[in-house]
């Protein structure tokens, strides 16, 4: 019996939330996705190709300076250990 009454409590709090999330949707009108891609078209982002050759040409930059730091790490590295540093209290 008692189980029954939870079982309808938590099924009565399951439908007022969907009915909240619901009135919540229909009154801030279209979800936020759709604002993005109006979004995206308004900026001009439709153009997939010339998206390809902006990440290519980034993917190049980035590869470039990661050979770079490649190049400097697999050289001798020097360390040089300093002295304590006194700090103000």
């Amino acid at each position: 019996m008692r189980h029954s009454r939870t079982l309808h409590a938590l099924l009565g709090g399951c439908a007022l939330l969907l009915a909240l999330n619901l009135a919540v949707t229909l009154t801030n009108g279209p979800a936020p996705a759709a604002g993005l891609i109006q979004t995206a078209h308004a900026q001009g982002a439709t153009n997939a190709a010339q998206q390809r050759e902006q990440m290519i040409a980034q993917l190049k930059s980035l590869s470039s300076k990661v050979d770079a730091l490649n190049s400097k790490l697999s050289g001798a590295l020097t360390v040089r250990v300093e002295g304590p540093v006194e700090t103000k209290d």
